[in-house]
């Protein structure tokens, strides 16, 4: 939602950039979960995905793309990940080391990791290498790929939230069917933590705030991460300070 004159200021100028783009204003009269379902159903197709605001493209996808076919004939896979590969290693946002667990031909692997103290213990003496962080969980916000008519029936389904950023909480613990995520060879999406998220988020970010990175926007500055092209990172998050062109 835009709070300040600041922030509608910079709204007006996106919709005068991007008009083919549509913006809807969060309306506090409504329930949040039923806004966001009538956008997901606005426009049916064959996947869904959220892009969130703070992920960088570096590389191209589209659903002819063989990792999409994989999402297509595979039932047991419940989401393809744009922004994992198999040299992720490390989750930024735990500062957790996470070896990638056991991948197919296909480049899936079981997202499930043992929940219960008996059940972590026996994975660390039989050497199980179960997923972690950043590979443990099949319904996360950031540019996974869902099978279109399968998650709107899932989502419909899901109980109310207080907030936005409570949506991704909920529903890695009531996930879709499915023991299995797909990546590609090369991550195709990376997230920028440039800023804190909101008051719910306590995750590392750059160190900026909202306000300070609107001001730049509004004096004719724009992010530029042409350099982030091609990017191979061991980790799907990026801590980096912005870098602008113009303002």
């Amino acid at each position: 939602m835009a709070e300040t004159d600041a922030f509608r200021r910079a709204y007006d100028s996106i919709r005068e950039l991007f008009p083919a783009v549509g913006l809807h204003p969060q309306d506090p009269e409504r329930p949040i979960k039923a806004q966001i379902q009538a956008l997901i159903e606005s426009e049916p197709r064959e996947f869904f995905t959220f892009l969130l605001d703070d992920m960088v493209v570096v590389r191209p996808f589209g659903s002819n793309d063989r990792e999409f076919d994989v999402l297509r004939r595979r039932p047991d896979v419940a989401s393809l990940a744009l922004r994992l590969h198999p040299g992720v290693t490390y989750c930024q946002p735990l500062n957790l080391e996470t070896p990638p667990p056991k991948l197919d031909a296909d480049l899936t692997w079981d997202w499930r990791f043992p929940r219960t103290r008996p059940a972590r213990l026996l994975a660390r003496l039989t050497g199980w290498p179960h997923a972690k962080g950043d590979w443990a969980g099949s319904m996360f916000l950031d540019g996974y790929v869902f099978r279109y008519a399968q998650f709107i029936k899932y989502f419909a389904k899901l109980p109310e939230i207080s907030f936005v950023t409570r949506l991704e909480s909920l529903m890695l613990t009531q996930p879709l069917p499915g023991n299995r995520v797909a990546c590609y060879p090369r991550a195709r999406v990376v997230n920028l933590a440039l800023n804190q998220v909101d008051a719910h988020s306590v995750y590392p970010h750059a160190g900026g705030s909202p306000e300070e990175l609107n001001q730049r926007f509004l004096s004719g500055g724009r992010l530029a991460y042409d350099h982030l092209k091609e990017l191979v990172s061991h980790s799907c998050h990026l801590a980096t300070e912005p870098r602008w062109s113009g303002g």
